[in-house]
């Protein structure tokens, strides 16, 4: 399945792994986001709303599933740049894509964009990030 979606095409083909889901609490409307991965490391944050928050019971973590998105989901990545997710678009869908599981199995392979600790000073309240850091010495 291609990468390369579009919002001029009436359907676009997918093939990624639902990473993680989650409903953020204290939003003006219910929001479902879901964090995909594809075979060759892009991220894509797919928000659902209305219709689209059937998929929280239907998707699984850490599977892949063969997606179809109508060409209006496909938005350019502003809102997952809000979210940490740094892709070239985002999937918002009011209703449920088609898909189903895919046939085929690949390792996830999550890219990090590490920054210094003192730029944290620029991320916004609402902002997700992740801090790793490495133990040197244990008791």
């Amino acid at each position: 399945m291609t990468e390369a979606l579009s919002m001029f095409k009436k359907w676009n083909p997918l093939n990624a792994k639902v990473i993680l889901k989650v409903k953020p609490a204290g939003w003006s409307k219910p929001t479902l986001l879901i964090r995909l991965h594809t075979k060759t490391g892009n991220e894509i944050l797919m928000a659902c709303f209305y219709e689209g928050l059937s998929l929280d019971e239907k998707l699984l973590e850490d599977r892949i599933y063969d997606f179809q998105f109508q060409g209006s989901s496909v938005k350019r990545n502003t809102f997952g740049i809000k979210h940490g997710i740094v892709g070239s678009f985002d999937l918002i869908c009011k209703f449920p894509p088609k898909f189903k599981l895919a046939e085929e199995a690949w390792p996830t392979v999550i890219h990090y964009n590490i920054r210094s600790f003192i730029t944290l000073t620029d991320i916004g309240v609402d902002d997700w990030f992740d801090i790793m850091g490495r133990v040197q010495k244990v008791g």
